[in-house]
């Protein structure tokens, strides 16, 4: 009975070691990219224009606050007298909120 089931056990390692090599051999040898895609590829030059990197680094960065209150205006409105809205939500009695203009 013992002899029986260390030959089970020998067989049994012998065949997930022989399923694991032919899968890893089977991933080792076939490519996920086909033969047309891997044409369309083209490599990336790895030449940059140093110009322009060094024109996006003295860029000022932009500084946002979300807090106050903020105005808003476009480039069409900066020559026209400026208005600002205030809008401030009030309760109603169904619990929904209306805006005061």
């Amino acid at each position: 009975m013992l002899k029986n089931l260390l030959l089970l056990t020998g067989f049994s390692t012998f065949a997930v070691i022989v399923i694991v090599a032919f899968n890893i051999y089977h991933n080792y040898t076939q490519s996920s990219l086909s033969d047309t895609t891997q044409t369309r590829i083209i490599p990336i030059p790895p030449t940059f224009d140093k110009e322009t990197i060094t024109q996006l680094k003295e860029r000022d960065p932009i500084s946002v606050s979300l807090s106050g209150k903020t105005e808003v205006q476009s480039e069409d409105t900066k020559d026209s007298p400026s208005t600002t809205i205030s809008v401030t939500p009030s309760a109603t009695t169904s619990g929904t909120l209306i805006s005061n203009l």
